[in-house]
This record gives structure tokens, C-alpha cells and sequence, in this order.
């Protein structure tokens, strides 16, 4: 029994270290081989000495032509080859399998009869080949499909272990490797060192998985390769991109094309005309162009000759139009006082005119605005004594003003007596300066039906007051309806398309339905529609005023459509009214108060001199200052803000005034309801035509602009980082995998020399022990390269947790070398079983325990888990030299050594914590300088069963 014991051991350890040695060939064979070709041969005809195969073979695949075509093979003597048989097969003609390896699953068959029912198809062609068992892998190259390799046996049913499958995916690894690399690339690696074939390893694999747009082309101009993103930029497959000169591109600005053949780094804005591109392609041409930022830079060799040219490409179209838009807005807000059919006077808190409109110029008959600025409002004997008191105490006034030219002391052609209807606010500007606004309107042809116009004048105050605005939005894939209002049509949310017709006047519900219909079809753009609804607390139908817009996701699809409903029910009826006495009167004031309510931005008028108080103020103002169900106008901002938020709006108002009429922009942080945000006015001061001194302003939200700056200056600064540490990382990599397989292949070779036995079993050791080594760096680097592609593999199964924890802690404990180390074993139960993945479980407790091994000389190991908050908490404590303050923000950072000067990666903890950040647990450790540390790790658990 010890005689078979010992020769099964043997036999173990021969194949292990054969593989090993598969492995290591495989690897050597990629870093010597100047053709991918000859390597992948030599691949093959290892797998089939080491399988004991019938055939081994590679198919290239051509997903465009839809075709695998036999390309490599090495059979076993007496089995007859089918490279020159088979040739091309359509993947048509293997659905099955085609199906499982375009997902990345392997292809395995231990019995051909397995699959007869399941796989029809393929059970024919392999049939036809005598094949019994079959084993094949994918081969891809980044996320494309290239190939596969497959073992064939027809002597015999094998049933496949999951070694056999690691072995030939790890194989394949290598060979995708190899394919990506390819045959010129490869040569060139025996001319550089490995510290510059690693960077430039790590180099391309960064440049085509980037999120903006990457191009590198030769001297000449003709583009090489291109990353993932570009064909998503410019709506082109690869294959065609690759086939252009990018300095025949009529879009790139000749400049820029001649400083960077002059080894200049060019950077640039443009819009790209796709005209070129449609024609060079032979595609249809698109109608939307689109805004690029390029970035260009030179690639040298270490003669310092330009090899290569680079380009980045990053989509700004919608950056742009924003930029627009903005500018549009402004400049809009800009003219909105001097265009504005009313008569505008902004006076100082001392009831000095500043500012005049030209309107007012010309209603007030003068030829200029000098001829009244500064002229004092509370020396104008026109109007009255108690208005010009309330003015002084701050608050503003709406009356009817008997004017009397002569009475005035300024230079006029006006000569009659003249009614005017004049509205006055007092401003309080963020800047600390204050005023009065007048608004005037030349009402004399009116007065004669004064009493008339009082009633209208009443209904329009109630209609203002009662407007009644509701948003809502309609999500396309839900089909329902939101509307977000107290006074909204129903109670609730989630409303679908019939329900809402309910309250749809009968005869508008075709519009409603046909609008509904072209949203789905996806052919409508804007919406505006008046229609009648019955709206909460009226029995007849109402009429409405309905807009909106699509809005789009990120991957620029429309989801869902947004806007406003407005009641115009009684406009409608007071338009009707008016329309013969106040048409004109009713148009200048409609017009002045739907510019400033339906402003996108908030809208303010400060008196300047009556405490910066607030004169006009607009409904999007109330929302951005937190105060939307409270009155603003009349009020200071020490009135709606707390004190500190006031003083700095004061601050800003006082830098407004003393800026003398030119615009000032500042930005405030404030808070609302817990939540901070970031406020930008634009303000100026002007003086009204009775000397007052008034601000006028808007402010708008840029609280997502700002933060979006500091997140792209984070994003810049990670990324700087994590280049570094990866640079360190690869440079550190070149060391670690050919130390180790240097003493793989030197002590293999002096295990078939050596007679002596004890020399054989020190070898051995040796060996073994970089091939453990070897493992594990490849095993995170493969880790590392999974969790960057957001693939984490789990694999839970049925297990006795307490009998996994004895014999995976009993085989750690062989690892300690150092006899001054007490190794504790913490296991409270004799029974505990789980469902999860034994892997994800073994990778982080030994992690943990190699860690403490490696850093603790003299002492102890504990080693342990327990049940804690429905889930299993792990640990391994150690009195090895703990971690300095300074380190402990690192620990779990990807390629983090604390120590410079131990082996590994430098990935080992940071893969632990993606693993239990993909599981739902938790991660940590509590460490003290030179005392000892302890690692702990935690995973939620469902139906454990646990017997103390």
C-alpha cells in the first residue's frame, strides 16, 4: 500500500511537472520564436506528445465571410490528416458549437453519443472524422473571435478533468498572445530589452481599450491601427479605417499636418465633415456633422527617427452645442432691456437714473439718455409725496402717474399732459448695491376707459396667480404618463395612455393618440399641442398649452420625452376681451412677464440704495434660491438666506456697483434642503430714469458643470497614477516570470542528468517551488486581466466549509519555513455547510496567510473563521512587522508592494477585494508598526447549516 502510495505521488509529480514544462516551453517558444507561426506548430505537437492525442489542429475563423478554415495541424502517427480534406467549413454548418465559443465557453465531449440529440449537426462531422472525444478552446484577440484549437481522440472515450481544460485554455492564451502580437511585432522583441517590450505590451493594450477615439499611423500618414472607439466615432468598420491616409483627410488643417512632420505635439478643435469619409468609403453619406478635439503627438525610436504618429479623437459634439446654447442665452439676456416694448428706469438707492432704456428715450420724448441720467427721482415734482416715501422705506408700487412735462426740469419734446401706468420695484443686488426699478407704459389714449381697464386689469393679476404649471414626462418603453404638480390631473404617477385620455376632451384625443403614435415610431421631434382638459375643481374642459422635448440616454437613444402643461383657459378669454381696447398694452405686458418667468435662468432687479432689495424676481430665481413657495420681492437676501450666504451675495452685489455698468460674473455656494450647489450670476448695474440705482442680474445652476470639472481633474489624476504603477508593474513583471522559469528549465534539466538521488530531490524541491512561484504571477496577472474586463467567474457549490478549512489551512502550514512561527488553527465548527465558490474562498484565505508568512519571522499565525451578520468572516492574524500609517491607504491599491523587496505582483489584495466587492462582502485589516496585523474578510451567506 505505501509502495502504491508512493508511486502515485511519483506519477503525479511527473505530470505536473510535465505540464509545467508544456507551459514553460509554450512561453519560451512565444519570447524566442520570430515567427507566430512556427510557434503555434511547436504548440501543437507538444499538446499531442502530452495528451496522447489523435489530432491536434487550430481553425481560423472569419466571422464577415461566416467560415472557419482548417489552418494548423499535427497528428499522431497512423491517424490521417484532415486539413487537406475538410479545408473550409461555413459555421453555419455547426450552430451548436459556433454558439458556445463566440460566448467564450469551451467546446468538450467525453462520449460523441452525448451529443447526437443536442447537437445534430456536429455529431455528423465529427463522426465522419472517427472522433470520439473532443476537447477545442476559443482564441480571442481583445473581444474578436479569431480561432480555435481543438484535441481530437478516435481510439478511445476521455473523459476530460478540469486540468486538462486549464492546460489547453492557458495554451491558448498563449496563442492569442501570439496572433495579437504577430510576426513583425515579434521580431522586433529580440531587438529591445524586456523592460521596453513589456511597456510597449502594456502600451497597446491600454490605446485600444481607451474611452476617446485612438489612431496611429506610419510616417507616411497611413493608419495602422485603431482602437475600439474610433469605428464608433466615425460610423466605419475597422477593416475600411485601416485602408486610409489620415493626411489626405480634407478635415485635418494642413498646419496641423505640417508642424506634426516637424515633430510637434498638435492639439485642435474642428468640425469633421463625414462628405470625405462617405466618399472614400463608398457609404452614404450622413447629414450630421460632428465636433472633434485632436490630440497629436510623434512616436521615435531610439535613433529618434519618427516611426509612428498619434491621434486622439474625443467626441465634443455635445459639449459644443451647449457652449451655443450658453452663448445664445447670454446674448439674449444681454438685449432683453434694451429691446423690451416697455419703458425701463433704474435708479440708485439715492433715487438718481443710471439707466434708461431706448424705449423709454423715446416715450419720454428726449434725444438721449444723457439728458436725464442722474436726475434725482425724489426731486421730480410728478410724483407723489406718500410713493416716493414708500420708495424710500424699500417697498415698490404699482400706480397711475398724472405726468406733466413742463413740471419736469430736463430737456423734452413731449409737451401735453401724459397718463402713465408705472410699475416700481426696489432692487437688492448680490454685490451689496441696491435700487429701484420703473416700469412704464404711456397709457393716455387708455385713460378715458380707465374704469374698464381696471377690470381687466384685475382678471390678468388673477389669471398670473392662478397659472397653474405642471411638468410631466412620458417614458416610451414603460408606456406611462408622470406629471408632477399639486394641482396635476391625477393623484398618482405611472399613469398609462388610455387612462390619461379619460380626461382628454373628446374631440382633441385623436391629436393626443396620433402625437403618442409617432413617439413610438420614433419619427417625432418637438412637441406643441393646445387642447382642451378636464383639469381638478372645474367642470368644464380647460385649455392647455402642452411642450416637450425627447431627451436621450448616453447611448443617444430617446427614452423618454419631457415639458410643460400651462392652462391658458382664461388668457384665452381675457385675450378676447381686450383684443379692441388693449391690444397693444396687452402685448408689451404679456410679452415683458413671459420673458422674465419663462427665462431658463433666474431673472432679479435690485434697488440698489433701498438695501439692495429685491424689485422683479422670476419664478426660476425662487427655485434656485430654495425659496419657491415664499415672496422674494420686497425682500433682502438676509430676508431668504441665511446670514453667511447673504454676505457673500453682498459682497457680490457691492463688486457689481463699483464695476460701474459692466457686467460682473461670481459664483456662490449655497445650500438647500442639505444639498449644496454652486451659483453663477452675471449682474450689472444701471441707473433708472429718475436717478435710482438698480441691478439687474440672472443666476444659473452650474453646480454639475463645476462638479463634472473636478471629476475630469480626478479622473486625470488616477489615470496618471495608475500609468505609473502599471509601468512599474511590467518593468517589475520582466524580473519575476523569467526568474523563476530560468530555474524551471535549468533544474529540469538536471533532474534527466543527475543519478544522485538526493541531487534529484533538492532539484525537485527547487523546481517545485518556481513552479508555485510562476503560478501564482501568472494566475493574478490573469486575474487582473479578467477583473479589468469586467469578467469575475463564480462557481458556487454544495461544501462542508469546517472539513475545506482543516485540510486548505493543513496544506498552508507546509509553507512556513521559519521554525520560530506558532501556526494557529481557529475552527468552531464541526459542521458547516455552505454554497459558494471553493476558488473565490481559497484565493483570499491563502492571499492572507501567504502574506503573513512572508512578513512574519518569529511569533505566530492564526488562522480562523466564524459566523457573523448571516454571513462567514475569515481571518489570519500574525505578530510579523505590521504596516506603517503612512502604507495603510495602499494596501488594497492594484499594483502595490509595501515592501519593494519581497515577490509577487503587487496584486494579490487588490484582487481579494474585487472579489468580495462582486459577492456583495466586505474586506479589511487592522495593523500596528512592528506588532502584527490582522486580515479579515467577509461574505453574506444564504441557508447555512452549521452544527457546533
Amino acid at each position: 500500500m505505501l509502495m502504491n502510495t508512493v508511486e502515485n505521488r511519483a506519477n503525479n509529480s511527473y505530470t505536473f511537472l510535465t505540464k509545467q514544462d508544456l507551459i514553460s516551453r509554450a512561453l519560451m517558444a512565444f519570447h524566442d520564436s520570430e515567427s507566430h507561426k512556427t510557434l503555434i506548430q511547436d504548440i501543437l505537437n507538444d499538446i499531442l506528445i502530452f495528451f496522447k492525442a489523435s489530432r491536434t489542429y487550430i481553425f481560423n475563423i472569419n466571422q464577415e465571410l461566416s467560415i472557419q478554415r482548417y489552418s494548423y495541424e499535427a497528428c499522431a502517427k497512423g491517424v490521417s490528416p484532415q486539413i487537406d480534406i475538410i479545408g473550409e467549413l461555413p459555421l453555419s454548418s455547426t450552430p451548436y458549437f459556433y454558439k458556445k465559443i463566440i460566448t467564450n465557453e469551451p467546446f468538450i465531449v467525453n462520449n460523441l453519443e452525448d451529443i447526437k440529440f443536442i447537437a445534430p449537426s456536429e455529431y455528423e462531422v465529427l463522426k465522419s472524422q472517427d472522433i470520439l472525444s473532443i476537447l477545442i478552446y476559443p482564441i480571442f484577440v481583445n473581444t474578436t473571435l479569431l480561432s480555435y484549437i481543438g484535441i481530437d481522440i478516435t481510439n478511445e472515450y476521455r473523459d476530460w478533468s478540469s486540468e486538462d481544460c486549464s492546460l489547453l485554455n492557458t495554451l491558448a492564451n498563449i496563442i492569442s498572445t501570439s496572433y495579437s502580437i504577430g510576426k513583425k511585432f515579434a521580431a522586433k522583441l529580440k531587438k529591445v530589452d524586456d523592460v521596453a517590450f513589456e511597456r510597449m505590451a502594456m502600451l497597446d493594450a491600454m490605446y485600444k481599450n481607451l474611452p476617446i477615439g485612438v489612431v496611429l499611423t506610419n510616417p507616411s500618414g497611413m493608419v495602422v491601427s485603431v482602437n475600439a472607439k474610433i469605428p464608433q466615432i466615425f460610423n466605419a468598420k475597422e477593416e475600411k479605417l485601416l485602408k486610409l491616409n489620415i493626411f489626405e483627410d480634407i478635415n485635418i488643417p494642413k498646419w496641423a499636418i505640417s508642424d506634426l512632420e516637424k515633430g510637434n505635439d498638435v492639439n485642435y478643435e474642428l468640425e469633421y465633415d463625414f462628405s470625405y469619409l462617405s466618399k472614400k468609403l463608398n457609404k452614404k453619406e450622413s447629414n450630421k456633422n460632428i465636433f472633434l478635439s485632436i490630440r497629436s503627438s510623434v512616436i521615435r525610436n531610439k535613433q529618434n527617427k519618427i516611426i509612428y504618429y498619434l491621434l486622439l479623437f474625443e467626441d465634443i459634439t455635445e459639449r459644443k452645442k451647449s457652449e451655443q446654447e450658453l452663448n445664445k442665452k447670454t446674448q439674449l439676456l444681454e438685449t432683453i432691456f434694451n429691446t423690451i416694448p416697455a419703458g425701463i428706469e433704474l435708479y440708485d438707492k439715492n433715487g438718481k437714473l443710471y439707466e434708461i432704456n431706448q424705449f423709454e428715450i423715446k416715450q419720454m420724448g428726449l434725444n438721449c439718455k444723457e439728458d436725464v441720467i442722474g436726475y434725482s427721482l425724489f426731486d421730480n415734482p410728478n410724483i407723489p409725496i406718500e410713493i416716493r416715501n414708500k420708495l424710500k422705506n424699500g417697498h415698490g408700487s404699482n400706480f397711475l402717474l398724472r405726468y406733466e412735462f413742463d413740471k419736469a426740469n430736463f430737456k423734452t419734446i413731449n409737451t401735453a399732459i401724459s397718463y402713465l401706468d408705472v410699475r416700481t420695484a426696489t432692487i437688492n443686488n448680490i454685490d451689496g448695491s441696491d435700487g429701484f426699478l420703473f416700469v412704464v407704459q404711456d397709457v393716455t389714449q387708455d385713460f378715458t376707459q380707465r374704469v374698464k381697464l381696471e377690470n381687466y386689469k384685475t382678471k390678468t393679476n388673477l389669471i398670473i396667480e392662478a397659472c397653474n404649471i405642471v411638468q410631466w414626462d412620458y417614458n416610451i418603453d414603460k408606456e406611462f404618463i408622470n406629471t408632477y404638480s399639486n394641482e396635476a390631473i391625477m393623484p398618482n404617477v405611472n399613469m398609462s395612455v388610455s387612462e390619461y385620455l379619460d380626461f382628454i376632451h373628446p374631440l382633441d384625443r385623436g391629436i393626443v393618440l396620433d402625437m403618442y403614435n409617432k413617439i413610438r415610431n420614433g419619427d417625432y421631434c418637438n412637441i406643441t399641442m393646445e387642447i382642451r382638459v378636464l383639469l381638478p375643481k372645474r367642470k368644464d374642459y380647460s385649455n392647455v398649452i402642452i411642450n416637450g422635448v425627447p431627451i436621450k440616454n448616453e447611448k443617444g437613444k430617446i427614452y423618454k420625452y419631457t415639458g410643460l402643461r400651462r392652462d391658458i383657459t382664461e388668457q384665452v378669454i381675457l385675450n378676447n376681451e381686450l383684443i379692441d381696447q388693449k391690444a397693444k398694452l396687452e402685448y408689451s405686458l404679456s410679452l415683458l412677464h413671459n420673458v422674465i418667468e419663462k427665462f431658463p435662468m433666474g431673472f432679479f432687479i435690485k434697488d440698489i440704495d433701498d438695501d439692495f432689495r429685491y424689485i422683479v424676481v422670476n419664478e426660476q430665481l425662487k427655485l434656485l434660491t430654495g425659496e419657491k413657495n415664499s415672496p422674494i420681492v420686497g425682500k433682502t437676501d438676509y430676508d431668504v438666506c441665511p446670514f453667511e450666504i447673504a454676505e457673500l451675495f453682498r459682497k457680490c452685489n457691492q463688486e457689481a456697483v463699483e464695476a460701474n455698468g459692466k457686467r460682473v460674473v461670481s459664483m456662490v455656494n449655497i445650500i438647500i434642503n442639505g444639498k449644496e450647489f454652486i451659483r453663477e450670476t452675471t449682474q450689472s448695474m444701471f441707473t433708472s430714469s429718475d436717478n435710482r440705482r438698480l441691478l439687474i442680474g440672472i443666476v444659473s445652476d452650474v453646480t454639475d458643470r463645476e462638479n463634472s470639472s473636478k471629476e475630469l481633474e480626478l479622473a486625470k489624476q488616477k489615470a496618471e497614477q495608475s500609468d505609473k504603477l502599471k509601468s512599474a508593474f511590467l518593468a517589475n513583471m520582466s524580473h519575476e516570470i523569467r526568474t523563476p522559469l530560468n530555474s524551471i528549465i535549468g533544474f529540469s534539466q538536471l533532474i534527466k542528468d543527475s543519478d544522485n538521488k538526493a541531487e534529484k530531490e533538492e532539484y525537485f524541491r527547487i523546481v517545485s517551488t518556481n513552479n508555485d512561484i510562476m503560478l501564482r504571477l501568472i494566475n493574478d496577472i490573469l486575474d487582473l486581466s479578467k477583473i479589468e474586463a469586467g469578467i469575475i467567474e463564480n462557481n458556487p457549490e454544495e461544501f462542508n466549509l469546517s472539513e475545506y478549512f482543516n485540510d486548505l489551512t493543513s496544506s498552508l502550514s507546509r509553507r512556513i519555513k521559519e521554525p520560530n512561527i506558532e501556526y494557529i488553527i481557529e475552527n468552531p465548527y464541526s459542521s458547516c455547510i455552505v454554497n459558494s465558490d471553493k476558488k473565490c474562498f481559497t484565493q483570499v484565505l491563502t492571499n492572507f496567510v501567504t502574506n503573513a508568512i512572508k512578513y512574519t519571522k518569529i511569533g505566530f499565525i492564526k488562522v480562523g473563521y466564524c459566523y457573523e451578520n448571516e454571513g462567514i468572516k475569515i481571518y489570519v492574524q500574525d505578530s510579523g512587522i505590521g504596516i506603517p500609517d503612512s502604507k495603510k491607504p495602499k494596501v488594497f491599491g492594484r499594483f502595490e508592494k509595501l515592501d519593494s523587496f519581497a515577490q509577487g505582483t503587487g496584486l494579490g489584495l487588490s484582487i481579494c477585494k474585487a472579489l468580495m466587492d462582486c459577492c456583495g462582502g466586505k474586506i479589511g485589516f487592522e495593523s500596528e508598526h512592528n506588532v502584527g496585523s490582522t486580515f479579515w474578510a467577509w461574505k453574506p451567506f444564504k441557508n447555512i447549516r452549521i452544527d457546533k
